[in-house]
């Protein structure tokens, strides 16, 4: 029997960047896209929710401040009750302190804030936890 192996095509995962910030969305656009991951963006938890019914998304970055009359605690609370999005990995992006109690029981997997990181940081978080997860 001949064994052939058909190349495989390269998978991108995809991260939604929940961010109302154009600066930081394109920020981050740009930097996870040369990484090789396609980007979603949205900037309120109703077009994030609406994007994830639509597309597979193998990692969330999440800013807690958002417009729209939902922050991304509520968000959180929408995915973990969904069981095709609570195994999500959540990376929260905020100028807000962590809540650890509350970031650990909602699914979030780090908790950066903004002053204090990079942007090359946020970007090699999100590879440490995206080769995590896909292990």
């Amino acid at each position: 029997m001949i064994n052939q192996s058909v190349p495989s095509k390269e998978i991108k995962q995809i991260i939604l960047v929940i961010e109302d910030d154009p600066n930081v969305q394109s920020i981050y656009q740009e930097l996870l896209s040369k990484e090789g991951y396609k980007i979603t963006l949205t900037d309120t938890v109703d077009k994030a929710c609406d994007s994830l019914s639509k597309s597979s998304t193998d990692l969330i970055l999440l800013d807690i401040m958002l417009p729209g009359g939902k922050n991304g605690y509520d968000f959180l609370e929408i995915i973990q009750k969904n069981d095709k999005y609570k195994n999500i990995p959540v990376i929260v992006l905020s100028n807000l302190d962590q809540d650890r109690s509350v970031s650990n029981s909602m699914g979030v997997v780090a908790w950066l804030v903004k002053a204090n990181v990079s942007s090359q940081d946020v970007v090699a978080k999100v590879n440490q936890v995206i080769n995590k997860s896909s292990k």
